[in-house]
């Protein structure tokens, strides 16, 4: 309805309002920082904010923003990839938010950020953080990708910062070993206690 009436860019700009900070706080970003300290070459985030931007920023960490097909095209071997699956906010036609978009992007088969996801889910093993796999979007590729391996897809983990049925049974529906912090760290007595504790360890 926003973007019915105001423009997707206008959206885009509401949305930079309330996604974007102007500096990192190690306090408050705790996850970014323990995503950073990883040293993975390859990061999605279906995120539209810039904090993990901002902490790579802080910490002189080099990283290639790919939010276009042409950031592909100018990346280079080595390059750490920061993907945003979803878009950018500085680009609005990148931007995957809407139904509408949902359902364009699922449409599109071809779309290179699909392809890219497909070719790593082939070849690597992910490890997914706080994430619920509601996408429907993720969920298709997955499915795809399941039918490859013949049901036995290569090992992914899900960290989960709250744990319910609900996310287990995507997890167990694709074969990805799904992590409890709060198992692993009882005497936390938090979930984000518990979180925070798994990703300093």
């Amino acid at each position: 309805e926003y973007v019915d009436r105001y423009s997707k860019q206008q959206l885009c700009g509401f949305l930079k309002q309330r996604f974007y900070i102007e500096n990192f706080s190690d306090k408050l970003g705790y996850a970014h920082l323990a995503i950073m300290s990883l040293g993975t070459g390859v990061i999605y985030t279906t995120n539209q904010d810039n904090v993990m931007e901002k902490c790579f920023e802080k910490y002189g960490r080099k990283f290639k923003l790919i939010k276009s097909i042409e950031d592909f095209s100018n990346s280079k071997p080595g390059d750490r990839l920061y993907i945003k699956y979803h878009g950018d906010l500085s680009l609005p036609e990148s931007v995957v938010f809407s139904q509408q978009d949902y359902e364009k992007r699922m449409q599109d088969t071809d779309h290179f950020l699909n392809i890219r996801l497909k070719s790593d889910l082939l070849a690597k093993r992910l490890f997914f953080i706080g994430y619920s796999l509601r996408d429907k979007n993720i969920h298709e590729i997955l499915t795809e990708i399941q039918n490859v391996f013949k049901g036995k897809m290569p090992k992914s983990y899900m960290l989960v910062y709250e744990y319910s049925k609900e996310i287990e049974e995507r997890c167990n529906q694709f074969g990805i070993h799904l992590i409890n912090p709060l198992i692993e760290f009882p005497e936390c007595k938090t979930n984000q206690g518990a979180f925070e504790k798994f990703l300093q360890e």
